[in-house]
């Protein structure tokens, strides 16, 4: 499809009467312009946005949207549901299964950043094993502390107060201090995983 940006050009007086979704399919059609990076370049102009809950309380869906929302008001309709929408956006599941794939994945990062670093002799943070080692020892301690947590029935599972997460996590020495840096090595990890199947495809 064509470059929304020309559209745009043409037309723009867009969005200054309200359009949803289905405008937008039709836009697109009609001018052969992606109706996602319309609606991309539309909602920073407009003075009301309607969204779904989860665009506005889910982090990661937030900062996708690139919407200034400084000094804007919001509004939720059927605000009784906000309690159980925030839970949802704060929660998450980490299966056992999960966690040993990302401990097998932190393993390979180590041998990859090991011959990376000897062949391209680069001092790259990135390149640093033990960075990687350290965080497979995090993550085997993690395994161990689940495994260990007492399981009284399988209905009932395990339930703490909030605080409780914060208390784990600091047992594995994950607190304010040390995420940021635990936040890089992840980084690293997937950048480097990456690069290395890149690698392996063209050594192949």
């Amino acid at each position: 499809m064509h470059s929304y940006v020309g559209y745009m050009k043409r037309d723009p007086g867009i969005g200054e009467e309200p359009i949803d979704i289905e405008d937008l399919v039709n836009i697109g059609r009609r001018e052969e312009a992606c109706p996602y990076f319309i609606s991309r370049e539309v909602h920073k102009v407009v003075d009301i946005l309607f969204a779904p809950y989860n665009y506005l309380i889910d982090r990661g869906n937030r900062k996708s949207l690139t919407v200034e929302w400084h000094n804007s008001v919001l509004i939720f309709d059927e605000a009784h549901n906000l309690e159980s929408i925030c839970a949802d956006a704060s929660s998450f599941d980490l299966p056992y299964g999960l966690l040993s794939v990302c401990t097998s994945e932190a393993k390979k990062c180590i041998d990859i950043a090991i011959v990376r670093k000897e062949v391209e002799k680069s001092n790259e943070k990135i390149m640093n094993p033990n960075n990687y080692a350290i965080l497979r020892g995090l993550l085997l301690k993690l395994e161990k502390h689940i495994t260990e947590i007492p399981i009284e029935s399988k209905e009932l599972g395990f339930t703490r107060p909030g605080p409780y997460i914060y208390e784990l996590l600091a047992d594995l020495n994950i607190t304010d201090e040390t995420a940021t840096m635990l936040i890089d090595t992840i980084e690293g990890a997937v950048e480097l995983l990456q690069d290395g199947k890149v690698l392996y495809l063209r050594v192949l």
